[in-house]
């Protein structure tokens, strides 16, 4: 663990300190705060929220950070939600649990008590396409949790190449389980998020190589994610949302995003 961090820091360079960590498992969770903002970084609460076997096994939930940059409040938190196609009822519970229980010394649930939340992670939301009934994305067809090799073979089929411009994978993104859940209302209610089909192709379950080339016994899936949500009478702008490609030492791409979150100094 505190290799990954060192590590962290070392890619930033001397400009950025940390300034808080926290860890639940595996998931981690850092905020380097720039050199010259530091001093107004401060209010520093951490929480944690099991969602595994038992709601206690820290090998499912969430850990977070919060703080305040002069007067405005901020909201970190790093997830890991239920695996496979079938489950995404079970995602959508853990993230109530999740943003439930994650207080971080507030009254009210964390999605009402910041002025920005950023939650991110391995959120594990699958496409439902090629399924029978399932054509909108919102899960009206039967999700087979081992899908045929036909299918997937036909959905990698239908995600073009890495250097187009996303408007062949976009069909298969349209039956995103996470966008179908944000828009009904079931989890993740007012957040937003960038458009990961034109930005990238899906990060799950690829071969532990560089590029996208996917393992057939998965569907590719946009698993990794950044949302946030922001109070009103406050701005956020994406700047910033790729996978990166290169990086071959999981069976997910990691993602990066960069976010332009408006200040009440």
């Amino acid at each position: 663990e505190s290799d990954w961090f060192a590590g962290i820091a070392a890619t930033l360079g001397d400009s950025y300190v940390m300034h808080c960590k926290n860890t639940l498992g595996q998931m981690r969770i850092a905020v380097f705060v720039r050199a010259d903002v530091a001093p107004a970084v401060h209010s520093w609460h951490k929480a944690t929220e099991a969602t595994g076997l038992g709601h206690v096994m820290a090998n499912k939930g969430g850990v977070g950070l919060a703080c305040r940059v002069w007067d405005t409040s901020l909201c970190f938190i790093n997830a890991h939600l239920a695996a496979h196609d079938d489950m995404c009822m079970r995602r959508n519970d853990d993230f109530a649990e999740i943003v439930g229980g994650c207080t971080f010394g507030e009254k009210v649930e964390c999605t009402q008590a910041f002025h920005h939340l950023v939650f991110m992670g391995d959120l594990n939301y699958r496409c439902e396409w090629g399924v029978k009934g399932s054509g909108t994305g919102l899960g009206t067809g039967k999700v087979d949790r081992n899908p045929t090799k036909e299918r997937v073979r036909r959905m990698i089929s239908a995600l073009g190449t890495e250097g187009d411009d996303g408007a062949t994978r976009a069909e298969v993104f349209a039956t995103d389980q996470l966008t179908a859940a944000r828009m009904a209302g079931d989890a993740f209610m007012g957040f937003e998020e960038g458009n990961c089909a034109a930005a990238h192709m899906p990060t799950f379950k690829v071969q532990r190589a560089p590029g996208f080339e996917y393992k057939e016994q998965r569907t590719p899936a946009w698993c990794d994610r950044v949302l946030w949500k922001t109070a009103e009478g406050v701005g956020c702008r994406q700047t910033r949302l790729a996978a990166a490609a290169q990086i071959a030492t999981s069976d997910h791409k990691p993602v990066t995003a960069g976010l332009a979150l408006e200040m009440i100094v």
